[in-house]
Parts: C-alpha cells; structure tokens; sequence
C-alpha cells in the first residue's frame, strides 16, 4: 500500500496559539511540548512546500511565531525559573530549537545567492 504525505494547511489559530501569555508552569511546559512538536511539523512541511497551492505567506507567519515565541520562552524560562525537567527538555534545548527554526527561515525565504551566484560557487567547488 502506498502512503502519500501532503502538507498540512498552515491555519490563523495555529499562527494565534503561540503568542506569549501569562500562564501557570504547568501551562507554559505543555505549550512549550507542544511548540518543540509544532517547530519539528513545521519544517517538515517546508521541505515538502515545492507543491503548487501552498501559501508561503501563512507558513512565513507560522515560522515567525514559531521563532518569536522560542525567544519569549527562553526569557520567560529564565526569569521564572521554570523546571522543564518535566518535559525532559532544557533551556538549551530551547535556545537550540530557536536557532535551528532561525535557520530555517533563512534558507526558506532569504536565499542570499542568485541563481548566476550559487551556479559560480558550485562551478568553484566542484570545478
């Protein structure tokens, strides 16, 4: 039986679940559980965005919040001294996690090089 893997739609209460609010511990360790799951989706849904109909514009948005909100969570943890222990995740694992989705959106939205440029580098590298 074969499986076929489509691209989820990106929603506005996606974009609207990760802003940062005032909430008990227990309340900020699921949400941020759910925001190291959300961050993993999210770039496996831009490795598979070459198909036609998905809107850049939305999955743009949802990796900024993604990124916006790692930021807060990583002065929210350090302010309130927070044990994530619970969760099994540390305050470098957040740090990480935001590094790697600022990556991300590098890659995905500000291709530094033009086609003639990335051409001449890999005519360099590769000769």
């Amino acid at each position: 039986m074969k499986t076929r893997t489509v691209p989820r739609r990106v929603s506005v209460s996606r974009l609207t679940s990760y802003q940062p609010e005032a909430q008990s511990e227990e309340a900020f360790r699921l949400k941020l559980a759910q925001w190291f799951g959300e961050a993993n989706q999210c770039r496996i849904e831009l490795s598979l965005s070459e198909s036609p109909g998905v809107d850049q514009d939305l999955q743009r948005g949802m990796l900024t919040t993604l990124i916006a909100y790692g930021e807060w969570a990583q002065m929210e943890t350090q302010k309130r001294k927070i044990d994530l222990a619970p969760i099994g995740v540390t305050f470098e694992d957040i740090a990480a996690e935001t590094s790697i989705l600022r990556d991300t959106y590098r890659s995905a939205f500000e291709n530094a090089l033009s086609s003639a440029e990335a051409e001449a580098v890999l005519k360099e590298v590769f000769g």
